[in-house]
């Protein structure tokens, strides 16, 4: 049986039971739609109109915006639209639009779930989910891993200088610490799930050679001073399960560019969805792909 992450205190004040303490929840992340400036309408109208499918926008709130075009999937050319506007933007990016339809509305869905099912995010039992503690004979990778190697592979247990936690202590660092849960595996329109309040970073994890870390690292630190400056907050990255290499890239990472207090939740996905835990709508927050 789960048990929820509260507890009741009496009038005398006397504790009924060991409990956690929960920290507040902090205010969903997109709670309004960006509002588009002149020069944007007149983009859509004039020139986004005219361009062929599998197109995307994407807006600043401080007026900025990219776009791409001609890609094989819808995903590609999102990726090509937030990195143009990354580069350009003081403020976040968000899609606006994939090929017609409005993409804002996805985060304002995305912080309306999120809140919700954090606040009544329970405890799962306490025990393994989906292979999440299984031990492999794998070593921890000392760089980051190329994507010829395959990300589908066996993991190792732990990672030097980095906490491992299962889906109990995971749910737990949720509610005492707020940490920022980074999604690794990626972004795929239109029906990619993720952890409540989970941002969603594309190439967060990817290395087609080695002559693109350079350039990944510096697009991620400049992302990160946006999404979390401080590198003392605690961070918590996943992907798909406990054979998904895309994390452990991710952290080594954010290893590289000083975050201090990183967890890796191992099982991913698989094991939150094995834990019969709430999943919401992903929607990409940024990328750190290597050019537009």
């Amino acid at each position: 049986m789960r048990k929820p992450l509260f507890c009741l205190v009496p009038t005398a004040g006397l504790l009924l039971a060991a409990c956690s303490t929960l920290a507040p929840l902090p205010p969903p992340a997109y709670p309004q739609a960006i509002a588009t400036t002149p020069a944007i309408e007149r983009l859509i109208t004039q020139t986004y109109a005219s361009l062929e499918q599998h197109k995307a926008l994407a807006i600043s709130a401080d007026g900025h915006y990219g776009y791409g075009w001609g890609g094989v999937t819808i995903d590609r050319s999102a990726r090509t639209a937030m990195n143009i506007c990354q580069h350009y933007a003081q403020q976040p990016c968000r899609l606006h639009l994939l090929d017609e339809r409005p993409a804002q509305e996805d985060y304002l869905a995305f912080s309306r779930l999120s809140h919700a099912a954090l606040q009544a995010l329970q405890l799962p039992d306490r025990r393994d989910y989906h292979f999440e503690g299984l031990f492999y004979d794998v070593a921890p990778p000392s760089e980051v891993r190329l994507a010829d190697k395959g990300y589908e592979d066996k993991t190792p247990a732990t990672l030097p200088g980095i906490t491992t936690l299962k889906t109990y202590d995971l749910v737990k660092v949720i509610r005492q610490r707020q940490p920022l849960l980074l999604d690794a595996k990626g972004w795929n329109a239109p029906d990619a799930t993720t952890l409540p309040g989970a941002c969603t970073i594309d190439w967060l994890g990817t290395l087609w050679n080695r002559q693109q870390e350079a350039a990944i690292v510096a697009e991620l630190r400049r992302v990160m001073i946006s999404l979390e400056p401080d590198k003392s907050r605690p961070i918590v990255v996943f992907c798909a399960s406990a054979e998904c290499w895309l994390s452990i890239n991710a952290l080594l990472r954010l290893q590289a560019i000083g975050y201090q207090r990183l967890y890796w939740y191992r099982g991913g996905l698989e094991a939150w969805k094995a834990a019969r835990l709430p999943l919401v709508p992903a929607v990409m927050h940024a990328t750190v792909f290597p050019g537009g």
